[in-house]
């Protein structure tokens, strides 16, 4: 058997830092398969069947369909950015959380990553993915259920925000008139420029943010410019746009399907997604950032230290909204709703709603 021996580029960076990532290469789908046998159970407490599913690509011309039915964020991705674009041991900002991978791949790299949802039912689904891992995570991932036009909140200063937003209403996450995918486009747009702003205001000086997104159709089949929307939103809080990164990803059954949609309508087969990276700083500053820099490690072998999060961070797993009434009286205790056995904080459901949860029973169970 021959060995292929990694190029410099790969050896000192994972994948050559070029303007198009291949993830259709033999070494990024080995570390994919690597980052998936930890026990990355990401589409849990997910709606699988409102978006994602197999008409769902077919309809808005995707390109690759995973036997779940639920597409899962590509780890590999995930430890490229955070390995390029913060600095090692950084605090991880992402306002569009959805399920674990952006979280636990940054734990297992020693990051704090803070994520932001509207589900309390995908948030605990990410916690309860923490036990099923394979590998011990130096420090564990915060997640926090609530409506990202309040993320300032949360507090802290962040090095780095990464994220990948809503498609607007191209997937369906649920009927929370809160979240983004039940507005319409102009209202998306007024409160995806807010959550943009508020998240940069949170971002450190001479520091990245990196949204992954992609282009949609509207109801007449032309795009909406969602990706030129991004970048305008970012410029607008007086970032700068610094890289363009395209994402090239599997094809799947796009060659079979794509002649139904482009004999017709001529609409091009979509195989990329777009990385938009921004600086919030001087550009010259920019040499002084450590990087981590290495190749693809076996992640059991990480051997990273436990790491003490920042305390002076606010700790809240729920967003408050701000309330416009001062009370005039001192509040009764209130019960806590954090659950002795799997520590999931349950507020906003009841104690019997929560333990009736499949993955509250698999704790008791295991």
């Amino acid at each position: 058997m021959v060995v292929k021996k990694a190029g410099i580029l790969e050896e000192r960076f994972g994948v050559p830092p070029f303007s198009i990532l291949d993830a259709k290469q033999g070494y990024w789908q080995d570390r994919k398969k690597e980052w998936k046998t930890i026990g990355i159970e990401s589409e849990l407490g997910r709606d699988a069947r409102s978006f994602n599913t197999k008409e769902w690509f077919e309809k808005n011309n995707m390109g690759a369909i995973t036997n779940t039915d639920v597409s899962i964020f590509d780890p590999v991705l995930c430890e490229l950015c955070y390995k390029w674009f913060c600095t090692p041991k950084g605090k991880i900002l992402d306002p569009f959380a959805g399920g674990s991978v952006r979280g636990i791949v940054a734990s297992a790299f020693g990051y704090d990553y803070t994520g932001v949802d509207l589900r309390k039912e995908q948030i605990e689904a990410n916690y309860a993915n923490i036990p099923k891992l394979t590998i011990d995570l130096p420090i564990e991932p915060r997640w926090v259920c609530g409506d990202s036009l309040n993320i300032s909140s949360v507090g802290g200063q962040y090095d780095m925000i990464f994220s990948c937003p809503p498609y607007h209403d191209l997937e369906k996450y649920s009927d929370d008139q809160k979240d983004l995918s039940n507005m319409d486009y102009k209202m998306f747009l007024v409160k995806y420029r807010e959550i943009i702003k508020q998240s940069i205001s949170m971002l450190k000086n001479n520091r990245f943010a990196v949204f992954v997104v992609g282009e949609i159709r509207d109801k007449n089949g032309f795009y909406k410019n969602f990706v030129g929307d991004t970048i305008q939103a970012f410029l607008d809080t007086g970032v700068g746009y610094y890289n363009d990164i395209i994402l090239y990803t599997v094809i799947g059954s796009l060659p079979v399907r794509v002649t139904k949609q482009f004999q017709p309508y001529r609409k091009i087969g979509k195989v990329h997604q777009n990385i938009l990276v921004f600086y919030k700083g001087d550009p010259k500053l920019c040499q002084e950032m450590d990087m981590n820099l290495n190749a693809f490690k076996p992640l059991n072998e990480l051997n990273i230290e436990k790491i003490d999060r920042d305390t002076t961070m606010h700790e809240s797993r729920i967003i408050q909204e701000e309330s416009k009434e001062t009370p005039t009286v001192a509040e009764e205790p209130k019960e806590t709703t954090i659950c002795e056995v799997c520590g999931v904080d349950y507020r906003g459901s009841t104690k019997d709603e929560h333990e009736a949860r499949q993955f509250h029973q698999d704790r008791i169970n295991g």
